[in-house]
């Protein structure tokens, strides 16, 4: 049987089971082998786990097949209409969740979220906690982002945060002195370009981690218990800074990112981002 075939199987049994079952929530991981790899299917193992055992969620966990953007927004928007709000996993660059998201919310699907909202919720946090630690005051903290375009969100989520001031490097000027530079004056670096130098500025540099799952997972069970809580939401930027907000009011001082294990994470941040929704 083809992986087309299994995914609509699974989708069918659903819908026969939906007065038994109610799903809520999806996590739906692209396994066409362009978007795929072993990385990517550890990462939606512990995705499911997390949601399974921190929330109350019913979840499906679902292979889609599509190789185009086309093709898995329709099969996300064929989803049963109980299934509020998907993770989609696997890599898939920023543009495309860009255009996928569009798709499916113009096919009535579910509420998507990505990887790459996830962390950008935990990068809004992190240098939320770097200007805390320095002691910067309120609303005076200067971010420079190198790379922006990788997380089209994070400028807004940094802005609707209040935290401060947030300017771009590797646009124009991409040599390592411009970037010197910003930081004899800024207080935060974002290092989301690989050509960011490891030892420019390491106290103040808040850089993704190469396995971004752990990160990922201290924002997914409490976002994704709002979305479906709420039904048509929208992920925007300043849902992504509520959920990231919601970690610094967890952290110490000293403390980028609060502990996974914290008994109040999961409701801080589904606290967070229904606030946001309703805003």
């Amino acid at each position: 049987m083809s992986s087309s075939n299994e995914f609509h199987k699974i989708v069918d049994a659903v819908r026969r089971d939906v007065d038994r079952i109610a799903i809520t929530a999806a996590i739906a991981t692209l396994s066409a082998p362009c978007f795929r790899g072993a990385a990517e299917e550890r990462a939606a193992r512990e995705y499911v786990r997390i949601v399974r055992e921190k929330t109350p969620l019913r979840l499906l966990h679902l292979n889609v097949p599509g190789r185009t953007v086309p093709s898995v927004a329709a099969q996300l928007a064929d989803l049963d209409p109980t299934v509020s709000g998907v993770l989609v996993t696997g890599s898939i660059v920023p543009e495309d969740t860009t255009a996928l998201r569009s798709e499916v919310a113009a096919l009535n699907g579910p509420t998507v979220l990505f990887e790459l909202d996830l962390l950008t919720a935990t990068l809004t946090a992190a240098a939320i906690g770097v200007l805390r630690s320095r002691d910067v005051p309120p609303r005076s903290g200067k971010i420079v982002i190198a790379g922006a375009e990788r997380a089209p969100f994070l400028t807004q989520a940094l802005t609707a945060s209040r935290c401060g001031s947030v300017v771009h490097w590797g646009i124009d000027d991409r040599s390592v002195e411009s970037l010197q530079n910003l930081m004899r004056t800024n207080d935060v670096l974002i290092a989301l370009d690989d050509r960011v130098p490891r030892d420019l500025a390491p106290a103040q540099t808040v850089r993704p981690p190469i396995d971004p799952t752990a990160q990922c997972s201290l924002v997914l069970p409490g976002l994704l218990s709002a979305l479906c809580g709420f039904g048509g939401a929208s992920v925007t930027p300043q849902l992504l800074m509520a959920s990231g907000v919601a970690l610094t009011v967890l952290s110490g001082h000293d403390e980028i990112l609060p502990d996974s294990d914290d008994p109040l994470l999961v409701a801080a941040v589904a606290r967070f981002a229904t606030r946001a929704l309703f805003e």
